[in-house]
């Protein structure tokens, strides 16, 4: 499986590096998990596929069965246009699950561990580290300033 966010932060960014990363749990601030989705891409699953993610000691979230996109694809799609084939498309894919984050998760870092049972009741489990910063933190490069006493 792999295991990716989608957030309106990181969608139409496919211009710059930093998009990646974003993906893969890189900072996001509290204002933005309620719009975050955890997207599992899990290879070979089907309808019988059940999918859940759990954040420390919550409640486990059921994710849904969607016909979407990979993210992680159209993300590598777009920042290799200038090298892909032509013949090469972004495809839906029968295999994707999606559950927002909840929106009252907390600054810090969180562990999103997924938990999938297959159509022959095997068990799978995967994780993907979250950083939530602050809306004021946010910015690295907030201003700061020295006072110097004589």
């Amino acid at each position: 499986m792999r295991i990716v966010l989608d957030s309106d932060r990181h969608q139409n960014r496919f211009d710059d590096d930093s998009r990646m990363g974003l993906m893969f749990g890189s900072p996001i601030s509290q204002d933005k998990t309620s719009t975050t989705t955890v997207v599992v891409n899990v290879f070979d699953g089907g309808p019988r596929t059940t999918v859940e993610y759990r954040i420390g000691e919550r409640a486990p979230v059921r994710m849904k069965r969607e016909s979407r996109p990979d993210p992680f694809v159209e993300e590598v799609f777009a920042r290799n246009r200038a090298t892909k084939k032509p013949w090469a498309e972004v495809e839906l894919c029968s295999h994707i699950w999606v559950a927002r984050l909840p929106a009252d998760l907390e600054a810090g870092t969180h562990c999103i561990m997924v938990r999938v049972i297959d159509e022959y009741g095997r068990e799978h489990r995967d994780r993907l580290c979250l950083e939530v910063v602050g809306t004021q933190a946010a910015d690295p490069v907030a201003p700061f300033s020295i006072q110097y006493r004589e």
